[in-house]
């Protein structure tokens, strides 16, 4: 299965909602990226985090990218910094996995 760079997108809503607490109405599969919280305020992801990252999205792609189709769900994290979550983590890159979604 080839992850997209929107998945780094995908991440980055999921990581917020996660450490802002928004998490109801996504709380599936945010609550497992729960461990990639303490990422936002450091410079690597723990394996934790990075084992997170790569069974929701192997798993749980949809729900990833209702999150990402929400864009009020943004708010004011480090996007930068969350959208290398996946190149950390050593996920492969491609573009289109929430198209049509």
């Amino acid at each position: 299965m080839a992850f997209s760079s929107t998945i780094a997108a995908v991440l980055t809503v999921a990581l917020l909602v996660a450490a802002t607490g928004l998490a109801e109405a996504q709380s599936d599969c945010v609550s497992k990226l729960v461990p990639c919280a303490d990422y936002l305020n450091s410079t690597n992801p723990s394996a934790t985090c990075c084992n997170a990252i790569k069974e929701v999205v192997s798993t749980q792609l949809d729900c990833l990218c209702r999150l990402y189709n929400n864009p009020a769900l943004l708010g004011g994290i480090n996007i930068t910094q969350a959208l290398m979550l996946p190149k950390y983590c050593n996920l492969p890159g491609d573009v289109s996995a929430c198209n049509g979604m």
